[in-house]
């Protein structure tokens, strides 16, 4: 054995101490060795790499930290789609899950549930090839996430390398613990920066640093809860336990429930207990145990069946209204807003609470002064619940009848609650258009937060002798206008710098390929949410003809109906909106649909794969499978258009036979996906 030979098998021997001893620290919680002794080792690692850099592995316990900071995260499309969960926020709701998931498979007999704490964090999905973390990206819309690969390998929970050289992807949340946001403040406070609201703000914000020395120093932690690849397990406990050999974390507190009494008794434990853990949770998620079951229940668009969340009643909290303001949103709806006596409401500083609109402050009778009860809604948006003791007579705020930025009066909209200012040129309407259209689920603009788009249409921090004079000129007024924007325009606002400016006119020019969904819903139609955008877009797949649609069209699509097809049809007829539509058009920004996949042949088409294949890893052909229109699942039942096998197919191989699915090897799969392309 020659000298390179000898230390690289020194250092693998190294690795695999520093693996182990992880294992046993971070999912067994049952260290054999001193932090001081593990530290001896991890320094020896280190050494040996610098001495020999050429052997220096990814998956190396020294690699966590490392990368240069990016410019933006790219997009990653999941191969299996991370859904939400539908909620139930009372036990007969969780009751009529129960007696649902009966109904639809047939049975009487008592189901068996796994429960688990619902952490308040982020959710990610890890991949793995061959045992070796290789991406990790955040939920996004479920399809679609980030790639925030080099972030996520920074928390020490997270192994590189598993215990067994398996594919398999794996979904968990990712939090920040009470003691790591109590440091990260308490740091902040002493450098004047603005302290983070709650962990989860702080774990979200920290999981999206482009630098990934600023997400390590974050202390962030992670409960792996599921596996998009779970064909060799028959039910989620038994998949939960196989995790754990692997080398993940998964939260002590799972439970196996036998019946739906067991369900409710721990749903009412944790709802007493959950102040005494060191991190956050919204409620408890309740899964049906066994995967055949699973598969019989399927999934709606947005959420599984065969899975519930119970969230926590939200918890209310007495203080002082100090003062009443109001917000104006982009299509003009005012917002009023308490701004009261700070009190902590499930560990975040409140300090502002929505009052909705006019007819909510006249069912409560609230004013500036009166106690009142706050809780957190639906454990996010702070609300004004009630007065601590009502009033024996009439004694609300009357919200004035002019809008407190532009002073234009106020309109009532006819047969709704909404008070709205009608002036189109509203400084505030346009800033909050403008942010809606740069949002993360709009055109995705990097870098122009509220600040800058408060300084774009403002225009109150032109600096230097260069701009004098420059003081009336507007950079935004409309929503195309950002395109228009240059370099000159961006280095005139204070505090932006060369490379500040560089970045957002990338990020720009990079919005111009969102699609025409992410368009529709970025300009701000009344009534057009996200998956309505998606609908249209898909339906029209043209931005012509879209604006050709008729009422009569938009209400024979499912999903539209009435009052938003009115809303549409009322908006694309305004000559300002067209206006709008040539202004982007004129600086190419993409007007179509992604190219639909309805002619090929993989098409809605359910795969499933088992074996090992030659060529692809699985991560790799679900990859295919999933651009090419089709579907991917671990479970073969009816439902099951193909299966494809490699070496060793194991049990799949035979449940496909007896259900007459269609089984394929590597090269007809190839051969299938010629001619879908």
């Amino acid at each position: 054995m020659n000298t390179d030979d000898r230390v690289e098998k020194q250092l693998n021997e190294l690795k695999e101490k520093i693996y182990y001893h992880n294992y046993r620290y971070y999912v067994l919680n049952r260290p054999e060795i001193t932090d001081y002794e593990y530290d001896m080792l991890y320094r020896k690692l280190q050494e040996l790499e610098q001495q020999h850099p050429e052997l220096i592995t990814a998956d190396s316990p020294t690699q966590r930290i490392g990368g240069t900071p990016l410019p933006y995260f790219d997009q990653y499309k999941h191969s299996i789609p991370l859904l939400s969960l539908s909620n139930a926020f009372s036990y007969d709701e969780v009751r009529d899950f129960d007696l649902r998931v009966k109904k639809s498979l047939g049975v009487t007999e008592k189901i068996e549930y796994v429960c688990e704490l619902k952490i308040d964090g982020l959710a990610v999905s890890l991949v793995y090839d061959n045992g070796r973390f290789i991406v990790g990206a955040t939920r996004g819309d479920g399809f679609v996430g980030e790639n925030i690969t080099q972030n996520l390998r920074t928390i020490h929970e997270i192994p590189l390398r598993l215990t067994e050289d398996v594919s398999i992807e794996v979904r968990g949340e990712a939090y920040m613990s009470h003691k790591s946001f109590n440091e990260i403040n308490t740091q902040r406070s002493q450098s004047s920066a603005e302290p983070f609201a709650n962990p989860r703000n702080a774990a979200a914000g920290s999981l999206r640093q482009l630098d990934p020395k600023i997400t390590a120093s974050r202390k962030l932690k992670i409960f792996v809860y599921g596996s998009s690849t779970n064909e060799e397990f028959s039910d989620h406990y038994s998949l939960m336990q196989y995790l754990i050999t692997l080398g993940f974390v998964i939260n002590k507190n799972l439970r196996l429930c036998k019946s739906f009494d067991e369900v409710v008794n721990y749903c009412k434990e944790w709802e007493t207990l959950k102040n005494e853990l060191d991190y956050d949770i919204d409620g408890v998620v309740i899964k049906v145990n066994r995967f055949d079951y699973q598969s019989i229940l399927g999934n709606t668009a947005k959420s599984p069946r065969w899975a519930i969340a119970y969230k926590f009643a939200p918890e209310e909290v007495p203080t002082t209204i100090l003062d009443i303001v109001l917000n104006v949103g982009r299509t003009g709806v005012i917002t009023p807003v308490a701004i009261l006596q700070p009190v902590q409401i499930g560990g975040v500083l409140v300090s502002r609470a929505t009052l909705h609109n006019q007819d909510e402050i006249i069912r409560k009778n609230v004013n500036i002064g009166d106690k009142v009860l706050v809780r957190r809604a639906g454990e996010v948006i702070p609300e004004v619940a009630s007065l601590v003791q009502p009033k024996d007579k009439p004694d609300f705020f009357i919200i004035p009848e002019t809008c407190p930025v532009c002073k234009s009066t106020l309109s009532r909209v006819e047969g709704e609650s909404a008070i709205k200012c009608v002036n189109i040129t509203c400084p505030a309407q346009i800033k909050a258009k403008i942010s809606h259209f740069a949002s993360r689920d709009a055109m995705n603009i990097e870098g122009m937060g509220e600040a800058l788009v408060e300084n774009l249409v403002d225009n109150e921090n032109l600096a230097g002798p260069l701009f004098a004079g420059l003081s009336d000129r507007k950079l935004v007024n409309l929503i195309s206008d950002i395109y228009y924007l240059n370099e000159y325009d961006l280095l005139s606002l204070k505090g932006m710098g060369r490379q500040s400016v560089e970045n957002i006119l990338k990020s720009i020019n990079r919005s111009k390929n969102a699609g025409l969904a992410r368009l529709i819903y970025g300009l701000g139609i009344d009534l057009v949410g996200k998956q309505t955008a998606e609908i249209l877009a898909e339906h029209y797949r043209t931005m012509d003809n879209f604006l050709n649609a008729s009422y009569d069209d938009l209400c024979q699509i499912e999903g539209i109906g009435p009052k938003v097809g009115k809303s549409i049809e009322d908006t694309v007829r305004k000559e300002s909106f067209v206006k709008e539509i040539k202004r982007l058009r004129d600086k190419n920004v993409k007007m179509t649909a992604e190219e639909t996949v309805k002619q090929q042949t993989l098409n809605n088409k359910l795969f499933v794969v088992t074996g090992t294949l030659q060529k692809y890893s699985r991560t790799q052909i679900s990859q295919l499978i999933i651009n090419n229109g089709g579907k991917v699942t671990s479970i073969v039942s009816k439902n099951t258009d193909y299966l494809v096998v490699g070496e060793s197919p194991g049990s799949k191989y035979d449940k496909a036979k007896e259900l007459n699915v269609k089984i394929i090897n590597e090269q007809e799969f190839e051969a299938l996906l010629a001619k879908s392309t």
